[in-house]
């Protein structure tokens, strides 16, 4: 997962804070599914490298989601 995420995010026409239709940007998804467990897998998540690649791609940690005021 996380090389496709660092293809995407070094290509210049890659929004890297674009969000999604729930209001989250990529950054904002992989945090709030880092350590919850996969259903299928029922393995831990760890979006920690994911988090890391889109943070050197420059995606803004400041951009917060539609629902936070």
């Amino acid at each position: 997962m996380t090389e496709i995420v660092e293809l995407l995010a070094h290509h210049h026409a890659t929004d890297r804070n674009l969000r999604n239709g729930q209001g989250l940007t990529p950054l904002l998804c992989a945090v709030k599914n880092h350590g919850v467990i996969e259903e299928e897998s029922q393995c831990l998540v760890n979006n920690k490298p994911t988090i890391r690649a889109l943070l050197k791609a420059e995606a803004d940690p400041k951009v917060r989601s539609f629902d936070t005021f």
